[in-house]
């Protein structure tokens, strides 16, 4: 026979308590309370001759499990380390409410074997509805907010996929300012001097080995190499923080010189537009390329006032940082400006924190 010395610590208290509450309570049956008593004996004897404790009132949630098995997203939001295998794979995590409305706090992407998380941000300055707009407005401004939101969404995700520094490039018309179209330059930090920065420039956009360097010594934001026109030039631009070369293109004295980089460039209607304000754009400067000179404040303030109607600033601030912002006034051709053909151009450079 089995002995449970254990046991008989446990059952003796319990035996003595038991029996103590069954004298105070005068209504209690005492056959009841003898019932309960040998019950509460059974279960500690089962405790001790199988080790598992049953009915306890608390739930076995097992691990918790950070992969994509079967194309399921994790239970928590998984750390950066944590492995999956569903390329593509997109999850939502925590909850923010604003607006009326509740959006995820934190989104995650299988990309590469990893997941890559970041802030939503979903009500980072929320733009709520005046109470007071009349039904037409209000409409207005909800098909508008959903545009901005389908716009940043699409956006953040291809800014975010992975962990590194880009530059969204936003042309607008010289004269209207209206939003010609955009393009994306990405990639991992690095830090380059003047010498690599102009033969990246001179690489992708066919300027920059030689020319005036209007940026500056070692700039935080883009190298920007400008080749004054005689009959022909043109200018060459590098991020600081990438390496990369994120805007080229040709000046010249008959016609119209071509944007050599990026080769091909996104729609305007992308980008959406009549978006709330979100955040800012960090540190801005202009260079005019038709004198070789900085900006007035004015133009650079016009120009980037305008990317900040759209998608670009809220997709920028919902997984990471924007760093600074470069705008450009690029004329394309020598001589006396040519407003149909003249762009203004903005750089906006941001990232994960490094």
């Amino acid at each position: 026979m089995k002995s449970f010395p254990r046991l008989t610590a446990l059952v003796v208290p319990l035996l003595s308590l038991s029996l103590a509450v069954t004298a105070c309570n005068e209504e209690d049956d005492g056959d009841d309370a003898a019932a309960d008593v040998v019950n509460d004996v059974a279960d500690v004897a089962d405790v001790a001759d199988t080790g598992v404790v049953t009915d306890t009132g608390l739930a076995d949630t097992g691990p918790v499990d950070a992969s994509d098995a079967a194309g399921a997203c994790p239970a928590t939001t998984p750390d950066f380390s944590a492995g999956c295998s569903t390329e593509g794979l997109s999850c939502g995590f925590g909850q923010e409410c604003c607006c009326g409305q509740c959006y995820a706090s934190t989104s995650c992407t299988c990309s590469d074997g990893q997941w890559a998380c970041h802030a939503t941000d979903a009500c980072f300055i929320p733009a709520c509805p005046d109470a007071t707009d009349d039904a037409t407005d209000a409409d207005a401004d909800a098909d508008a907010s959903a545009a901005c939101e389908t716009a940043r969404d699409a956006l953040a995700g291809t800014l975010y996929a992975k962990q590194q520094a880009f530059s969204v490039i936003v042309r607008l018309d010289h004269d209207t300012r209206a939003v010609l179209g955009y393009a994306i330059v990405a990639g991992a930090y690095a830090h380059v001097d003047e010498s690599m920065a102009r033969a990246a420039a001179q690489s992708a956009t066919g300027f920059g080995s030689s020319g005036q360097n209007l940026a500056g010594a070692d700039p935080a934001d883009d190298w920007v190499f400008y080749e004054s026109p005689g009959d022909f030039g043109g200018v060459g631009v590098v991020s600081a923080h990438s390496g990369l070369a994120v805007f080229g293109g040709g000046i010249v004295w008959s016609g119209a010189g071509d944007i050599t980089h990026p080769a091909s460039w996104s729609p305007a209607s992308e980008l959406a537009s009549g978006c709330p304000a979100s955040g800012g754009l960090g540190t801005t400067r202009g260079f005019d390329l038709v004198t070789g000179g900085a900006l007035p404040a004015a133009d650079v303030k016009a120009a980037t006032d305008v990317v900040l109607t759209t998608a670009v600033p809220s997709a920028v601030w919902q997984g990471g940082y924007a760093f600074d912002a470069v705008v450009l006034r690029y004329p394309r051709t020598v001589g006396e400006l040519d407003p149909t053909t003249a762009e203004w151009v903005v750089i906006v450079n941001g990232g994960w924190l490094e």
